[in-house]
């Protein structure tokens, strides 16, 4: 369902063409030759709207146009999977991964794990704590959210968040902390495939702790 929702309903309204041009079709058969060629003026004022409506969509929905391997923002949830999978590791049970909304669908379709967060209106609790722990002033005030709801591991890619946060004048979202290589030491980074340009933590202790710079660390490729 989550899939026609995303789909097919944000074109819906092409559909509404069909019933437009039978109308249109259907008037132009009882008309007389001689009102037939003003009929054509009405009929091409009636269509041309809906025609250039319908445009976009068709252009879009052909596209063929790709980001390039290099542009940072192309977050690429299938290249992490395998990481997140691995029947040795992170694979071995189902986790609960904090993810900003967009990516909760995908990380649910390609792993075995749960997620905080999903473009779901029944999941309205978990958006909210996802919300609220990406936007998180402090790593103490994400901590609190990380342990009451049991959070095992976090996930992101820093050039395409898939959620707007406002600013905070003075400081940092939590997500532009960890972006940035400022970790706290209830968290530990684990590696991803560069191609993927995501960060991957794992919650590891269960009180928060100084921030450790490991703006250093490298990910396998």
């Amino acid at each position: 369902m989550s899939v026609r929702w995303v789909r097919e309903l944000s074109f819906g309204y092409l559909f509404a063409a069909v019933p437009l041009v039978w109308l249109v079709v259907k008037a132009a058969q009882r008309l007389s030759c001689r009102s037939k060629a003003a009929f054509r003026v009405v009929a091409i004022g009636l269509l041309a709207p809906g025609l250039m409506l319908a445009l976009p969509g068709a252009v879009l929905s052909t596209s063929t146009i790709k980001r390039g391997d290099n542009d940072q923002s192309a977050c690429d949830v299938g290249k992490a999977a395998a990481a997140l999978t691995a029947p040795t590791g992170l694979g071995a049970r189902a986790r609960l991964i904090a993810a900003p909304v967009d990516n909760g669908p995908e990380l649910l379709f390609r792993t075995p794990h749960r997620v905080l967060a999903a473009p779901y209106q029944r999941n309205a609790s978990g958006n909210l704590d996802a919300y609220d722990f990406f936007a998180a002033r402090d790593a103490t005030e994400a901590h609190r959210i990380a342990a009451r709801r049991d959070i095992d591991l976090v996930f992101f890619c820093p050039g395409d968040i898939g959620m707007w946060l406002p600013a905070h004048p003075g400081s940092r979202h939590f997500v532009d902390q960890l972006s940035v290589g400022q970790v706290p030491s209830w968290l530990r980074p684990l590696p991803l495939p560069v191609e993927s340009h995501a960060l991957l933590y794992q919650v590891v202790e269960p009180r928060s702790g100084p921030v450790a710079d490991v703006s250093h660390v490298r990910h396998d490729n």
